[in-house]
């Protein structure tokens, strides 16, 4: 397996952790109460900062 290959399966993750975190999100946001959707940002608020930055970064190193 390439480094390539690992990269954009990395990236492959993060994408789809990104849009779970947003989607989850976007449900809390229509269906629940504002304490659980406070309660889901605070918890995730560092996977978040992680999984944003893998997104990022793989997503340039793969254009270039």
């Amino acid at each position: 397996m390439t480094v390539f290959a690992i990269i954009r399966y990395i990236h492959l993750i993060s994408v789809v952790s990104f849009l779970y975190i947003y989607i989850v999100k976007t449900y809390q946001l229509f269906f629940q109460s504002v304490e659980k959707q406070q309660s889901f940002k605070a918890r995730t608020k560092v996977l978040e900062m992680v999984v944003s930055s893998l997104f990022l970064i793989t997503g340039i190193y793969m254009l270039t």
